[in-house]
């Protein structure tokens, strides 16, 4: 803090530490009820679940639920908010807003920090008028095809070859084919320049902590990211914690490290990717 980020301001580092001290202080207390809160929350959520273990979920009596605990609020009055002395990029910067929809799985258990990290992913690569590459999750995978239904936001699946090519391709509101992994995928469509793809998300087996992926085999998604362009998209698993090994994992000729991963703990960015 004191060597960089203080480095070339006008904030003293006095100052500075004082003031982070207090408002530590001043947010503890309202941070804590606030956890609490959480935790009383995820508990009634927990046991929901667990009483209707093995029946189908009917949405409007979730949402009900989830209303009447709090979870969900219902909409109240219009308000504004004002802007003055605010960042720009709260104020006056579009960005795209991530919310947890109740029909998804991976957030039936409120994974706030992996929504986090997907919206702070966005912001910091994603650029308007781009791609953002996902993938048709397979059993056992995180599910983020949500992002699809965010306004403005255009999304491309990945599509293999007979000949163990991975191309990218719009994904628009047309029946799905299947690729040559019976994967499905907009495979009638055109590939998209990598230029025109500002980030990409992947699934994996497994990663360690240099950021290689242990996939299922194919060496499809290495093989790709070796060429430059593709290799100059920031790329990031979507995977769980429990898949996230401290030992090195082996790695073929084609293996390329990753940017970095986002799990139900957050978000992990490798510093160098060589």
């Amino acid at each position: 803090i004191n060597n960089e980020l203080l480095k070339g301001t006008k904030i003293k580092k006095n100052k500075f530490w004082n003031d982070f001290s207090k408002t530590l202080h001043e947010l503890n207390p309202i941070n804590k009820k606030l956890i609490e809160a959480r935790e009383k929350i995820q508990k009634s959520i927990d046991s929901w679940h667990l009483e209707r273990k093995g029946k189908k979920l009917n949405l409007k009596e979730y949402k009900n639920f989830l209303q009447k605990i709090g979870y969900i609020k219902k909409v109240g009055p219009n308000f504004k908010i004002p802007t003055k002395n605010v960042d720009k990029e709260i104020s006056s910067i579009c960005g795209p807003q991530l919310v947890c929809p109740v029909s998804n799985s991976i957030f039936k258990g409120t994974s706030l920090l992996f929504t986090l990290s997907l919206n702070i992913l966005l912001n910091k690569y994603h650029i308007e008028g781009k791609y953002i590459g996902i993938y048709w999750p397979l059993k056992g995978e995180v599910d983020i095809r949500f992002i699809k239904d965010i306004d403005s936001l255009k999304v491309a699946l990945p599509s293999s070859s007979k000949s163990k090519n991975l191309s990218y391709h719009h994904w628009s509101n047309n029946q799905l084919e299947i690729d040559s992994n019976s994967i499905p995928a907009p495979t009638k469509k055109n590939a998209i320049n990598p230029n025109d793809i500002s980030i990409l998300f992947v699934p994996a087996i497994a990663i360690d902590q240099e950021g290689y992926r242990l996939g299922y085999g194919g060496g499809y998604f290495d093989r790709l990211r070796q060429k430059d362009l593709w290799f100059s998209i920031p790329s990031f698993l979507v995977i769980s914690n429990n898949c996230i090994t401290k030992k090195p994992l082996p790695r073929e000729k084609w293996d390329v490290p990753f940017n970095g991963w986002i799990s139900e703990k957050g978000l992990h960015q490798i510093e160098a990717t060589n």
